[in-house]
């Protein structure tokens, strides 16, 4: 049986077996980039885009995921750009990990178009969107949407942290490993944030349909809360069992979905609903706000259940002691209540793992474009200032989409993607580099260059 595949979309016969090289139907190759096999396909979106299983020769034939696009779009490019700067060098725990070696293009005989390509870890276990279908359907607990939204928001609280967006979140791309953690894939959407992209300048709308914020589908705004909105939508899915879309709406700004949800408390069913806000600014603004809500509710429905515990125990109890049990009752629910606000107090909550952020707390550094202040706000003001340059300076023309900048404190960052004909000449990057800091006095002396080659 067949256990290659060639991943030329042209190729007449594309089941191969591993020993051919090149395809003897096309000739292009099989093993790509001298290490990785596409064994068989997972998903075919659409003709621009595939996702392959893989085994790396070079790693004891372990599986990896190969993800590929065929095109020559520019914007289409940059987003796989981006997708492969997070998986490469911002990854941590919570997302796929994507390898340097594993970035690499493909060309084709008598095929104008090559074949971008991104091999990262292979997650085990479904996406949430396969998973509540092999369990037809059946809406998850409060207690699991509890776990599973806090495990979330801290994964996006990491994305956010190093200035990204993620633009897309559903169901489908949350995967639940065997073990029950969860992972969010599918980053081509992610989007780095820039004071351009906070006003929906030059942005691509990007989203789900019954998933994305209104404000992104429309117009093509986005921020942290965008992100909030959509992870909204998911969990309702995740406890009515319904898409959002199959849901009535009470009016355009406000989904009907309580009813459909009858064991959820109100108190955690209305948080969810906050999430959903039709204005962004009446959305929980950071990942830090929501983790402490969540707190709270666990809280006041840890406080219920003790209490709904105790009084079932007392009305046996106040049979036998009379008037004594009722003032045994009265003592208790003050000290059950005393400690649920002890713990909620401590709503920095030391036992998540809440990331430690990684950006700048300078003031200068923290600036943003206008009057904004933020995390980002030294690499929103490099990339702009780039992105100028770009018009100006024919030099610089070519990397135009190819650099995007961050920072870690002072010290910008700048990622680049070339592919193997292009160079990044020492000259360009002084001359850059120069240019950083004679306009970013407060920015380090010396700036840190991420180049990433698509072979």
């Amino acid at each position: 049986m067949p256990n290659c595949l060639c991943i030329n979309p042209n190729c007449p016969n594309p089941q191969r077996s591993r020993d051919e090289q090149p395809c003897p139907a096309c000739a292009s190759p099989l093993l790509l980039n001298g290490r990785y096999r596409a064994t068989h396909l997972l998903h075919q979106r659409n003709i621009v885009s595939a996702v392959f299983e893989a085994i790396d020769v070079a790693d004891g034939n372990n599986s990896k995921v190969l993800k590929v696009i065929y095109t020559d779009n520019q914007e289409a490019i940059s987003r796989f750009n981006r997708e492969a700067d997070v998986l490469m060098n911002y990854w941590f725990k919570g997302i796929p990990r994507g390898y340097s070696e594993g970035y690499f293009h493909v060309e084709f005989p008598n095929n104008p178009k090559p074949a971008y390509c991104l091999v990262m870890e292979k997650i085990e276990g479904m996406n949430l969107q396969e998973w509540m279908e092999s369990r037809d359907n059946q809406p998850i607990s409060e207690r699991e949407a509890i776990d599973w939204l806090r495990e979330l928001v801290i994964i996006l609280g990491r994305l956010h942290e190093q200035k990204f967006y993620h633009r897309d979140i559903k169901p489908s791309n949350i995967m639940r490993r065997e073990n029950g953690q969860l992972i969010l894939i599918d980053l081509g959407a992610v989007r780095a944030v820039t004071q351009a992209v906070l006003n929906g300048a030059d942005v691509t709308r990007i989203g789900t349909d019954g998933y994305g914020a209104p404000e992104q589908l429309r117009q093509g705004i986005i921020s942290a809360t965008s992100d909030f909105y959509a992870l909204g939508r998911t969990f309702v899915h995740l406890l009515t069992g319904e898409h959002p879309n199959n849901l009535r709406e009470d009016s355009p700004e406000k989904l009907r979905w309580q009813p459909s949800a009858p064991k959820v408390s109100k108190q955690f069913a209305d948080f969810i609903d906050s999430l959903m806000a039709y204005s962004p600014e009446k959305r929980p603004q950071n990942t830090t706000d929501i983790l402490q809500r969540l707190a709270k509710i666990e809280s006041d429905l840890q406080f219920q259940e003790e209490v709904k515990s105790f009084f079932n125990f007392q009305l046996t109890f106040r049979n036998i002691a009379g008037g004594i049990g009722v003032l045994v009752v009265f003592l208790v629910l003050i000290l059950i209540y005393y400690r649920n606000q002890n713990i909620t107090s401590v709503s920095t909550l030391p036992s998540i793992d809440t990331p430690t952020p990684t950006p700048s707390d300078y003031t200068a550094c923290r600036k943003g474009l206008g009057e904004a202040v933020s995390a980002s706000g030294l690499s929103d003001r490099v990339q702009k200032f780039l992105e100028e340059e770009y018009k100006r300076n024919t030099d610089l023309d070519q990397f135009k989409g190819k650099i995007t900048a961050s920072q870690n404190n002072c010290k910008v960052v700048l990622s680049v993607f070339l592919s193997e004909n292009e160079i990044l000449s020492d000259e360009i990057k002084s001359q850059i580099e120069k240019m950083i800091v004679e306009n970013f006095p407060e920015a380090e002396k010396t700036v840190q260059w991420n180049i990433n080659v698509i072979k």
